[in-house]
């Protein structure tokens, strides 16, 4: 049972990165959020500085999905989706690295000129982010891209042999 078992069944390395710039970018958009609205430097801080982790996380996560689009089958429909994917990592890319560049050259915690500009571009942000992750998730759940013949497999094997219920 312990151990990473789990790691024998990655095809590539992206679904280890996806999770860290939306947790980051969700983050920073909270701190900024609620630093504002308590009026609290802290608050402040701690969203620029997820931000700036959240935009080195999605860029490693961007290089891990082109290497990944190669390495899974997927048919024409499923390309479409995974293209699209992949413009929505760039522009999140794109804007988290213009948002993190502006905080450090301001080299404020939050930017003064422009205040309001910032955290409608930072909540653009979190919409694509969110808009790229259902993407990820029907191209994952709907259509089984990286998922392992070995676990899918295993799966119906474990089904037709243990089947039980789960508690509501």
């Amino acid at each position: 049972m312990l151990g990473f078992k789990g790691l024998e069944e990655l095809i590539n390395v992206h679904p280890m990165f996806v999770h860290f710039p939306i947790a980051l970018i969700f983050a920073s958009l909270i701190f900024y959020f609620l630093g504002n609205l308590f009026k609290k430097e802290e608050l402040l801080i701690a969203g620029k500085w997820t931000l700036c982790f959240g935009t080195i996380a999605a860029a490693f996560t961007v290089w891990t999905g082109l290497q990944a689009a190669d390495t899974v089958s997927h048919g024409a429909g499923v390309h479409e989706l995974m293209i699209i994917h992949q413009y929505f990592g760039y522009a999140i890319l794109g804007l988290s690295a213009i948002l993190s560049l502006w905080l450090l050259v301001s080299k404020a915690h939050m930017p003064g000129k422009g205040r309001f500009l910032f955290l409608i571009l930072l909540l653009v942000l979190a919409g694509l982010v969110a808009q790229s992750s259902d993407f990820g998730g029907r191209m994952v759940f709907q259509h089984g891209v990286g998922v392992g013949k070995k676990s899918i497999i295993q799966e119906a094997a474990d089904l037709s042999h243990d089947h039980h219920e789960h508690g509501h």
